[in-house]
């Protein structure tokens, strides 16, 4: 990765429950800048609570982008978000010197960093094979397949969501290649200098904050929310941990409280799967407990060499 010029993209990430979202905020609102959400879910729209997105509040208070701009179940790649990122970037870096980037999907992220190079076009039969392949055995095959041919992809993605590991597989068996193998070889100019920030709590910390945060979404009306996808029928375009469980519940194969105990086991594997993959990223500073005085020491830092 080359870069150039005096423009700086904090780059935030780490697992779900993380402190991202708050921690950008805070960063945001001290430097005066913008945040770039990193995150595949907060792209749609009426999925607000299950997705944790930025309150209305701070929406208004910090301008965001990628957030709601799709319907549930639309089609969006990463290297559609590189070329949307590229765009705002430009944009921003021509009225202030620093932006946010800040989401827990790494797919989303190393695409928009470092590009991707001539990724394939899959044949719609193998797309169909795999499409039969999943009505007829279900995912679980077909996401150990995934975890043989693409471990690292595997880690970056919502293994719940068919329609990503169904899109991940293809490439491998199209290609024989993994998915990462298509990162961009010559390196991105970029006209910024990223600074990379990744949250990295106690794992058993993090657990229970996000058991705490599930009751939160319940509380906060996450079952009326994912009522209102079920009732306008795009139950079957979405595949999102929080609402797939409720789905079921709506469906009569499982009740209430099992659906929130599935929602909460799905976000912990999920969570640790990104602890994982980040853990294996080297150009990231990590921040053990989300102490946003030390983040903003380190950042000072950065600033002032």
């Amino acid at each position: 990765m080359k870069t150039s010029g005096n423009k700086y993209l904090i780059v935030i990430s780490g697992p779900t429950a993380s402190g991202k979202s708050s921690l950008a905020m805070t960063l945001a609102k001290k430097y005066g800048c913008s945040i770039l959400s990193a995150d595949s879910r907060q792209i749609y729209r009426d999925m607000n609570i299950g997705t944790a997105k930025p309150t209305p509040e701070d929406m208004a208070e910090v301008h965001h982008y990628f957030i709601g701009i799709l319907e549930p179940g639309a089609p969006y790649s990463a290297g559609q978000f590189e070329r949307d990122v590229d765009e705002v970037l430009q944009s921003e870096f021509q009225k202030k010197d620093l932006a946010i980037l800040c989401g827990g999907t790494g797919f989303y992220i190393e695409s928009a960093l470092y590009g991707l190079d001539n990724f394939p076009t899959i044949p719609e039969k193998f797309k169909q094979q795999l499409e039969s392949e999943w009505r007829e055995k279900g995912l679980g095959p077909l996401v150990e397949e995934l975890r043989m041919r693409d471990p690292e992809i595997a880690d970056t993605l919502d293994l719940n969501n068919p329609r990503r590991v169904l899109r991940a597989l293809s490439v491998a068996r199209h290609t024989g290649r993994p998915v990462t193998s298509f990162y961009r070889k010559k390196e991105k100019s970029l006209p910024y200098q990223p600074l990379f920030i990744l949250l990295l709590p106690d794992r058993k910390k993090l657990y229970g904050r996000i058991n705490q945060r599930v009751d939160q979404m319940m509380e906060m009306g996450l079952e009326k929310e994912a009522r209102e996808l079920y009732d306008r029928g795009l139950n079957e375009r979405i595949h999102t941990v929080g609402y797939t469980e409720l789905f079921d519940y709506f469906d009569g194969l499982i009740s209430l409280n099992e659906a929130v105990d599935l929602i909460k086991r799905n976000t912990r594997r999920y969570a640790k799967r990104q602890l994982t993959w980040f853990r294996k990223k080297e150009n990231w500073k990590p921040f053990s407990g989300h102490s946003t005085k030390e983040v903003i020491a380190y950042v000072e830092s950065i600033f002032e060499s």
